[in-house]
């Protein structure tokens, strides 16, 4: 899951690598140019996410990743509520959760 996906491009990056990959945010426009960048019959699905939960399973992802979507968790306790969400959707055991600006995954994923 890209937490916080904006318009894509790193779910777009993760893609080729993944069964399936979810990306959220809280804009309606950035979703739907994520879902316009990514085409018809991608593994990619987007969707517009205004409580900050995510709509999935407890134990359900194997990664979430939150790149510069931290800065616009602003009520008080929204990190807090963030982490806990994180915790509750990732697979007990296997938690790969990433957060950053992006810079590092991006050359990561040239080299």
């Amino acid at each position: 899951m890209d937490f916080g996906c904006g318009i894509g491009r790193e779910a777009a990056a993760l893609a080729g690598e993944a069964g399936r990959v979810l990306g959220l945010d809280l804009s309606a426009g950035m979703v739907a140019e994520a879902r316009r960048r990514a085409g018809e019959g991608s593994n990619l699905a987007f969707g517009q996410n205004a409580d900050g939960l995510c709509p999935v399973l407890g134990g359900a992802l194997d990664l979430l990743i939150a790149i510069d979507s931290l800065p616009y968790v602003v009520r008080v306790d929204g990190l807090d509520a963030f982490l806990a969400e994180a915790a509750r959707v990732l697979r007990a055991g296997e938690r790969s959760f990433r957060i950053g600006d992006g810079t590092g995954f991006h050359r990561r994923r040239r080299a």
